[in-house]
């Protein structure tokens, strides 16, 4: 029984000190570790500014990948990695733990896998996810799932869940995928969102603006932009196997971006 249970290969890194400028690590990924020796792994290339150097320079290196698949690995970074950009980006499969905070881009084109942060993370996170489960438990900066600057195609897919807060735009361009977020977030939540769901536990600003599709779920009273139409309340709202006891007032918008939207915008009643 146990024979068909894959064996998990944990590699650490710590980070020897705090770096000064951007790093980029986009190779710090189970699938680019894959069957590579510690030494492999040290000698990875990788970005300090406009310098390119090796891995093997910021962190103390332990364990290896050799004979693993990615789905095998699970990767820990220790150490305050506010400059460092990039990690976990198009990750298929396997885990990425960090134990403190994290810079830009983080799990960029992520397909699979998973990526849990004890801590905060930078801005521009997550952008155009198509899969895979990712769990921050600190704060996430602005842009989170959302496109490149002049793209149209967001997040597609995938569970991010923010025990925190978040900053502004959450979910540009979203066409599916799961985020939740359990303390507040910025302006701007859903802006340009076709599909999918995101779920606020706290307060936002000017929700759901120039959404075409999707849902978003408000547990705390919002203001709501005129361009959105009350349609009824709701009780026992169930979505994406999440089922909340409360009742709910339901709109639809964002009619300033279409003259017949889909998106559906539910604010709870505060019953206090």
């Amino acid at each position: 029984m146990q024979q068909n249970e894959e064996k998990v290969k944990e590699i650490f890194l710590k980070l020897k000190e705090n770096v000064k400028y951007s790093l980029e690590a986009e190779y710090i990924t189970p699938d680019d570790f894959a069957g590579k020796s510690r030494e492999e792994i040290e000698n990875i290339q990788v970005y300090y500014a406009n310098i390119r150097k090796k891995l093997g320079e910021f962190f103390e290196i332990e364990g290896n990948a050799t004979n693993a698949k990615p789905s095998e690995i699970k990767i820990i970074i220790i150490g305050d990695l506010s400059k460092v950009k990039r990690i976990g980006e198009r990750m298929t499969s396997g885990t990425i733990i960090i134990k403190g905070n994290v810079g830009m881009h983080l799990g960029d084109y992520m397909k699979g896998g998973k990526i849990l942060v004890e801590g905060n993370v930078g801005s521009f996170s997550f952008t155009s996810m198509k899969g895979g489960e990712a769990i921050i438990k600190g704060n996430v900066g602005d842009y989170l799932a959302c496109t490149y600057r002049g793209d149209w195609r967001g997040m597609s897919g995938g569970r991010i869940l923010v025990e925190g807060n978040a900053g502004d735009i959450v979910g540009l361009f979203m066409q599916d995928g799961l985020i939740e977020i359990k303390g507040n977030a910025g302006e701007f939540v859903g802006n340009h969102m076709k599909g999918g769901t995101i779920i606020v536990y706290g307060t936002a600003r000017r929700v759901g603006a120039q959404m075409k599709g999707g849902k978003i779920v408000m547990l705390n009273d919002i203001e709501i932009l005129p361009s959105f139409k009350f349609v009824g309340n709701v009780s026992n709202l169930t979505i994406d196997k999440y089922t909340f006891n409360y009742t709910f007032k339901k709109y639809i918008g964002d009619f300033a971006e279409s003259k017949d939207p889909k998106g559906e915008l539910y604010v709870k009643i505060d019953t206090k």
